[in-house]
């Protein structure tokens, strides 16, 4: 009985988390699309392509949160007989369309900030002034009501640290306003839009790279496949490693398989060594999904370690 408890717990807990993350999401989305949407308004209203951008950026962080929501979501979803990994791989089919669509965005601000560099227009700094701050309030209240789920998911870790980063985005463009207003220098408001279009860049480049590479079913960046390999040879009774895959179903979830050589044993023996191996991955590396065939050495011929590069 006791042992049922402490396996039921946990999974409150975590469902709990789940919950919270998922309505502290939801509401941080609605704010940051109506941020999206007044600095749209502002930055027609004042001729800001500054705002505009911001209002661009915005709208990369609420890619950000919906995809962090998605995440939650489909993670609580029963895997089925024809979707045995579930439907996590959605988050990653979204992140790239957007991720590309961000860049294209992009670029379109980097051409705006060329001409307006040469050719400055009229901006109302005022209105411009008014709007940028309601911005900045509205993304710091968006940051106070994530930060307690800073310390959660590397999924709800990332979504923060993006509003983050849109709040100083904001404050950027609120100094630029107040350089605009008190000097009346027009060339403020394109170099501002040219830096923030730079964060959305790289951002958008950063997203489509890591989608394309878990679609491409790539190792990791944060996993060191060399690495992997010496940590399971460090395990007694293991004399090689081949065959062995590592790849990314969705954020932060890591699956393994390989094969591993070992003396010819009783089968609950080699279970220990699987055992080992499994919790190396887990506690080392994060791999929480393995998948390892072990193979007798005798029974196979010129066994040799892979040269994984």
């Amino acid at each position: 009985m006791s042992s049922a408890g402490k396996t039921v717990e946990p999974r409150r807990e975590s469902e709990q988390q789940f919950s919270v993350g998922r309505e502290r999401l939801t509401v941080a989305i609605i704010i940051s699309a109506s941020v999206m949407l007044l600095e749209v308004v502002g930055g027609t209203l004042s001729n800001s392509l500054a705002l505009l951008s911001d209002a661009g950026h915005v709208f990369t962080d609420v890619l950000t949160l919906t995809l962090g929501l998605l995440a939650v979501r489909f993670a609580e979803r029963a895997h089925t007989s024809s979707m045995t990994y579930g439907f996590h791989r959605a988050e990653i089919l979204a992140a790239l369309v957007n991720g590309v669509s961000l860049i294209g965005i992009s670029l379109y601000i980097f051409y705006e900030a060329f001409l307006r560099f040469f050719n400055p227009p009229e901006v109302h700094a005022p209105i411009l002034l008014g709007f940028a701050t309601l911005g900045l309030l509205a993304n710091a209240g968006t940051a106070r009501l994530l930060w307690p789920t800073r310390a959660g998911s590397l999924n709800l870790r990332a979504a923060f640290l993006h509003v983050v980063g849109d709040m100083l985005s904001s404050m950027g463009v609120v100094l630029g306003a107040v350089v605009l207003f008190l000097t009346g220098i027009k060339i403020v408001d394109p170099i501002i839009a040219a830096i923030i279009g730079g964060l959305i860049l790289k951002n958008a480049v950063d997203v489509t790279k890591e989608s394309a590479t878990v679609l491409l079913e790539g190792v990791p960046s944060e996993i060191d496949l060399q690495k992997v390999t010496q940590a399971v040879l460090t395990v007694q009774g293991v004399q090689g490693v081949h065959e062995l895959h590592v790849w990314c179903i969705t954020s932060g979830f890591y699956a393994l398989t390989g094969h591993i050589t070992i003396e010819d044993q009783q089968l609950s023996q080699a279970q220990l060594i699987l055992d080992h191996i499994t919790k190396i991955l887990r506690d080392k590396f994060s791999i929480i999904h393995v998948t390892l065939q072990p193979e007798a050495a005798q029974s196979i011929i010129a066994i040799k370690h892979e040269n994984v590069r």
